[in-house]
């Protein structure tokens, strides 16, 4: 298993950092459209697939309405493979990325084969992408909670920059999905068609989470655990699951995990980031109302502190007596990744809200675009 990670770690240091491929022509666009219950359509400029259902029905619904329209990407990120001769060694990363895939409970995979049949789409290559995360770190993303006796809005606040290395076609592929599963709980990610889940999200009980990667720990832990739970399905379960950071740090605590990162979570009343290994969970609460995360562990024993200018330039400006939904869009700005900073957002947990900008980055620099997830979420 240390070799088929390493192999598949390879490829996406290579993909990551060679952008020297650009799109030609006119920005991808998701064509507006309806398949059985589920609806992509713009909304204030973005777009918005709404699904619901059986995991059939759900997977159905976005591999017609999102993942098939998206034949360019997959079409491109097959012949850049080809390019760079890493076409040979993918039956090695295949084998790395289907051994944990077949560990995804079954109402998932039931939900992704729907998908892939409904698009037409190369199932090896679908399979990489849901297990990617599991299997390589190479996220460089941004995160700022702000929590009531600090925010200018009325309620808690949860800014997030998305810094994503390959960076010459994807970003154009970025949408939000609303998800209404049968009997749990409705939530939505700002996501890329094909994923089973995405790196940022809210539900319907207004708990707002994402992910960042880490590569160093303090306290010894293996890199990676074959036996844990895979990150999209552990970001799955919490959002249709859990209503509250309480709940959230409940599961967490319940369950393994592939590797180590960063996990922030916000509701109505809390915010906390979780910063996990193969063997230890820490948590880092606000200090007077404010929480900073980039990349690094800083919660004994994983503490591994490195110099970061984002987190140095976070913390310098700490020091407003309150912060607004524009202060947070300016200060992501400030720690921007240039191209590869491809999806901006701010959350607003008490009022089932997000501010977002996507697309190619930085996606810092432009407006952020307000969309009301309550009717969505709410099933009107």
């Amino acid at each position: 298993m240390k070799i088929l990670r390493l192999s598949l770690l390879v490829l996406f240091l290579i993909l990551g950092f060679d952008s020297t491929a650009t799109s030609a022509g006119k920005p991808f666009r998701f064509p507006e459209g309806r398949q059985g219950g589920g609806e992509l359509r713009y909304i204030n400029g973005l777009p918005v697939l709404t699904v619901g259902g059986t995991p059939e029905a759900m997977g159905e619904q976005i591999g017609a309405l999102a993942l098939k329209p998206s034949a360019p990407l997959v079409a491109h990120f097959r012949e850049y493979l080809q390019k760079k001769g890493l076409d040979k060694i993918m039956p090695v990363i295949n084998a790395a990325a289907e051994g944990l895939y077949r560990r995804f409970p079954e109402p998932y995979r039931r939900e992704m084969e729907a998908m892939i049949a409904a698009s037409g789409a190369d199932r090896d290559l679908i399979v990489l992408g849901n297990t990617a995360f599991d299997l390589s770190r190479i996220l460089g993303c941004t995160g700022i909670l702000v929590g009531g006796s600090r925010s200018a809005a009325g309620g808690p606040l949860y800014g997030r920059n998305f810094d994503f290395p390959f960076d010459d076609l994807i970003a154009e592929y970025s949408l939000v999905i609303v998800y209404r599963p049968e009997g749990k709980k409705a939530f939505a990610m700002v996501t890329f068609p094909g994923l089973l889940a995405g790196n940022s999200g809210m539900n319907e009980d207004g708990l707002a989470m994402g992910a960042n990667t880490v590569n160093r720990t303090g306290d010894g832990a293996p890199s990676f655990d074959p036996e844990g739970m895979p990150y999209s399905v552990a970001a799955r379960e919490v959002m249709e699951t859990c209503g509250s950071v309480l709940e959230f740090d409940r599961w967490m605590r319940s369950h393994s995990r592939t590797g180590m990162g960063l996990l922030l979570a916000a509701d109505t009343k809390r915010q906390r980031i979780f910063e996990i290994t193969t063997k230890n969970i820490g948590v880092r609460d606000p200090e007077d109302g404010l929480l900073f995360c980039t990349n690094h562990f800083r919660a004994p024993p994983m503490a591994a502190v490195r110099p970061c200018r984002r987190y140095a330039i976070l913390e310098k400006n700490s020091s407003k007596k309150t912060y607004s939904v524009a202060d947070l869009s300016r200060l992501l700005n400030a720690v921007n990744q240039g191209r590869r900073t491809m999806q901006t957002m701010v959350f607003e947990p008490a009022k089932l809200v997000l501010h977002l900008s996507l697309g190619r980055g930085p996606t810092s620099a432009r407006p952020l675009k307000t969309l009301d997830l309550k009717p969505l979420l709410k099933g009107r």
